[in-house]
């Protein structure tokens, strides 16, 4: 079974878990790379006076790539819980649903439930707000997830002014372009995910004590080999001429490699699943 069948059906184990008696339609979709999930209730007044309610689960297709190696995290359970707390939370009180999404206590309360774990713990806490580990990607993580900007990333060289760089594309931005000459025709490679996550892991452990000189020498040949391995043919031929002009070599500009060298790490929590999941909408019929 694919990820994205597997979150489909996780939510689907849940939905029955968790007891929700109207219809929840989850699907995976692309979103900004700061939302994980985002859920949709939908109210439609009938004649007779009563709301009918469903509800639209939305699983963001990059951070699901980006976990592909992680589905049986307590992070992934708890983007599942998380979604579903808030249908639950819809259901029962919608005024603290819409006033304190997650904060109220029916909120909270369903995440100690359906988790199995007490507030402020680890378990609690991939259902609330994850911490990010790149090497969720790689081997899994018993709380942790990955990032949702793996499954964005690219490493790309400038035929014209020699740049060489990581770039991380999103909704607004779906190809690389340069950042120091602003070249659109650039020979750009996207990462498999595991290969961004060793990227990571290898220059977070390596660049902190160094100076600024050997610094850029160490990232422009670590990208330089992950750049290489994945080229062949005519980019290939063209990445060995940028190579060999002398402006490859001029030190690097502060804004390059700014994200393969990001202090990213297990210390900082995920930002987006408490901001950016909570849709409303009202139907009449």
């Amino acid at each position: 079974m694919d990820a994205h069948s597997y979150i489909i059906n996780l939510t689907k184990k849940y939905v029955n878990k968790m007891d929700i008696q109207y219809p929840v339609y989850p699907s995976v979709v692309e979103l900004p790379l700061n939302v994980d999930a985002q859920t949709t209730p939908y109210t439609v007044s009938t004649r007779n006076g009563k709301d009918n309610m469903f509800f639209n689960i939305e699983y963001n297709r990059s951070f699901i790539d980006a976990n592909k190696n992680n589905l049986y995290s307590g992070g992934i359970v708890g983007v599942v819980v998380h979604e579903l707390a808030h249908v639950k939370n819809f259901i029962e009180d919608k005024q603290s649903y819409l006033k304190n999404p997650h904060t109220n206590k029916l909120f909270k309360g369903y995440l100690i439930k359906y988790m199995g774990a007490e507030s402020n713990t680890k378990l609690y806490e991939a259902a609330y707000r994850p911490f990010l580990s790149f090497k969720a990607a790689l081997n899994g993580s018993q709380y942790e997830v990955a990032p949702s900007w793996l499954a964005n990333y690219y490493i790309y060289s400038c035929p014209k002014c020699c740049f060489l760089d990581t770039y991380i594309t999103d909704l607004r931005s779906k190809i690389p372009r340069c950042e120091e000459c602003n070249n659109p025709n650039v020979i750009a490679i996207k990462l498999p995910v595991e290969d961004a996550a060793k990227l990571n892991i290898s220059v977070g452990k390596s660049i902190d004590s160094m100076s600024a000189t050997d610094k850029d020498k160490f990232l422009r040949a670590k990208l330089t080999r992950y750049f290489e391995s994945h080229l062949s043919g005519q980019n290939k031929s063209r990445f060995n001429a940028i190579k060999s002009d002398n402006k490859f070599c001029k030190t690097i500009n502060r804004k390059q490699m700014k994200y393969v060298a990001m202090p990213l790490s297990a210390r900082k929590p995920h930002p987006s699943r408490p901001t950016a999941d909570i849709c409303y909408a009202k139907r009449n019929k």
